[in-house]
């Protein structure tokens, strides 16, 4: 951990000292002698910072990484485009199906959002903008049996940048009183350069006023031969039918040869209008993971707007829409990142 600081300054009143450390491999100079030079070394510290996070999450997956690149060397905009682009047509697709004549009783919705996600390593403390976009269908095949497939593309800007784009499908049963499934899940995670696969089960149990999940799950990312286990447990109850407050607690684990662990917790709620389509939506979540003595706190708040089709009110969607979460266990504040 080195400090950023000005080597070239001789007298302690020219250096500038930054308020934390960061993991950098050489010293960055910042020298205020004019308004360019400034400019040009406060870019130079942001870049700083864009790798100094990077880094600190290289260890907790032990994976030799690369600093970012600088700003103008990063063609996010036409990759982001790109691959939200390819979102939008696989939910389009997923609409399509649920149109489709054979799938006449497919219920499920379409929501994007906003937010930001906290990121408090030690001393250092960072915000990094998040905007994401997801859909989920879910239709019979059988009696009281139920599939259902799951998309979605998330964000992460300013001063880190990276997509993740994440695919999962479920396949259980349900009838009036519990739900029981299992899922698979994918994510391609473009910020830690990997890509994930996992497993896992989830049960639902139905009140008259809420509704009750414990969800678990393990998975791997290949180049980093890290394994990650989730548990998580949600808690929904209907003020009214179309009013909904959640709860959320849960475990993450990550044995990489090392180990990082840590419990979150979240709360979010939900609101639609009398017969209308159209719900907004909003949430806090936060977590701690302790890696090696290091603590590192995230915590994500989002606000966003989700189109249902199938349903007619939120209570029904949860009773009769799609009965499970996307990857159960592994739906924490950290998710964003890994």
């Amino acid at each position: 951990m080195l400090p950023l600081y000005c080597p070239d300054a001789d007298d302690l009143n020219q250096r500038v000292q930054i308020p934390f450390t960061v993991p950098l491999r050489k010293p960055t100079c910042i020298h205020f002698a004019s308004d360019k030079w400034r400019l040009q070394k406060l870019r130079e510290y942001w870049e700083c910072v864009r790798g100094a996070i990077s880094d600190q999450f290289g260890p907790l997956l032990r994976k030799p990484r690369e600093r970012f690149r600088p700003l103008h060397q990063i063609p996010w905009g036409k990759k982001t485009m790109k691959k939200l682009l390819l979102s939008a047509a696989m939910l389009a697709g997923l609409s399509a199906l649920a149109a489709a004549p054979a799938m006449a009783q497919a219920t499920g919705f379409v929501d994007a959002s906003v937010g930001s996600l906290n990121l408090d390593v030690g001393p250092a403390d960072n915000d990094v903008d998040l905007m994401g976009v997801h859909g989920t269908v879910a239709f019979p095949v059988g009696q009281g049996l139920t599939l259902q497939g799951n998309l979605g593309f998330d964000h992460l800007d300013d001063p880190v940048d990276g997509d993740n784009l994440s695919a999962s499908a479920n396949f259980g049963m349900r009838n009036a009183n519990y739900a029981l499934g299992a899922y698979v899940a994918y994510k391609d995670n473009e910020l830690l350069d990997d890509k994930f696969l996992g497993f896992g089960a989830e049960y639902v149990y139905y009140m008259p006023q809420m509704t009750l999940s414990v969800g678990g799950g393990f998975g791997s990312y290949d180049d980093a031969d890290a394994d990650l286990y989730g548990i998580s447990g949600v808690g929904r109850y209907f003020v009214s039918d179309n009013l909904r407050i959640d709860g959320k607690v849960g475990y993450t684990n990550i044995d990489d040869g090392g180990e990082s662990d840590g419990i979150g917790a979240g709360v979010g709620a939900e609101w639609k209008p009398d017969n209308f389509p159209i719900s907004i939506f909003g949430g806090y979540d936060f977590q701690t993971l302790d890696s090696g003595g290091t603590d590192t706190d995230v915590s994500v708040w989002t606000i966003g707007a989700r189109f249902d089709f199938g349903n007619g009110t939120l209570k029904a969607r949860d009773r009769s829409g799609p009965a499970f979460r996307s990857a159960a266990g592994f739906d924490t504040a950290a998710s964003g990142l890994f």
